[in-house]
């Protein structure tokens, strides 16, 4: 499930123990995301609360405030790899988010948490952390939240629309974006999919696997852990060559049964 403030403040709506209850289930697995405005973030009150913990910004008095006027939008290096922020036909999606005009209104939150990856910044504000994030994601527990620092994103598909000109990436982020935070399979850090080969008498069965660190860069240095369960019930260990591209393994089970196999697949890499 994904739970939605789209410039809420709680103080009138919503009472303590619900955003603790939201806390929890976003530590269970759930996914929450928070847009801008002059009802979000530290100016919806959420600071030293639940929410606060789920957020992938901190929310800090000194900085705080919902400042209006334009900016441009940056894709950060983070923001290039990650899965959200890819445009449907680019194979670099730099160009393709550069072309859209400024965004306008920004929620200003210094700093990132330290586990966030920032995927967009304010191209012409920063501070002693770096550049404003404006958009930012974070693993909590078991589940996945997104920060996205301005309520101006509409611009992007009007204008974008009503001129004729390009909206893609905005609508390839709303798309992604939530895919990404509900755990959409073929977003995650480890895909794998099968063929099955014909060869002589029997099958073969190759397994593909591509593995990404957690800015999703290639992780051409994994090491996996990959095991076979035969349709008798038989596990075997399964042993990977590298692919033909970054962060691809490939691996070869010869099917001497009847039935369905399984694959299970762990991939370790800089320690995580």
């Amino acid at each position: 499930d994904l739970i939605i403030f789209d410039n809420f403040s709680f103080r009138m709506n919503l009472p303590p123990s619900y955003m603790e209850n939201i806390r929890e289930a976003v530590a269970r697995g759930g996914s929450f995301m928070m847009t801008g405005g002059d009802e979000s973030f530290y100016e919806g009150g959420f600071n030293q609360t639940p929410i606060e913990d789920i957020l992938p910004v901190v929310l800090d008095e000194k900085s705080a405030g919902y400042v209006q006027g334009s900016f441009p939008f940056r894709l950060t290096d983070q923001g290039r790899n990650h899965p959200a922020m890819q445009v449907s036909g680019e194979a670099d999606p730099r160009q393709a988010w550069s072309s859209l005009p400024p965004l306008s209104g920004i929620n200003r939150t210094l700093r990132p948490k330290p586990d966030a990856v920032v995927l967009g910044v304010n191209g012409s504000q920063s501070s002693q952390w770096g550049p404003l994030p404006v958009i930012a994601v974070m693993k909590y527990g078991e589940g996945r939240t997104a920060a996205l620092l301005t309520d101006g994103f509409w611009r992007w598909n009007f204008q974008g629309a009503g001129l004729n000109e390009n909206n893609r990436p905005y609508l390839s982020m709303a798309k992604q974006l939530i895919r990404w935070l509900v755990k959409d399979p073929s977003l995650e850090q480890i895909r794998l999919w099968g063929n099955v080969i014909p060869h002589e008498n029997k099958g073969r069965i190759l397994f593909r696997t591509m593995t990404y660190h957690p800015d999703f860069s290639p992780a051409s240095d994994a090491v996996l852990n990959a095991t076979v369960r035969y349709p008798s019930g038989k596990t075997v260990r399964a042993e990977y060559l590298p692919g033909s591209r970054p962060g691809e393994y490939v691996s070869e089970v010869d099917t001497t049964e009847d039935g369905v196999y399984s694959f299970t697949v762990e991939a370790h890499a800089r320690g995580k």
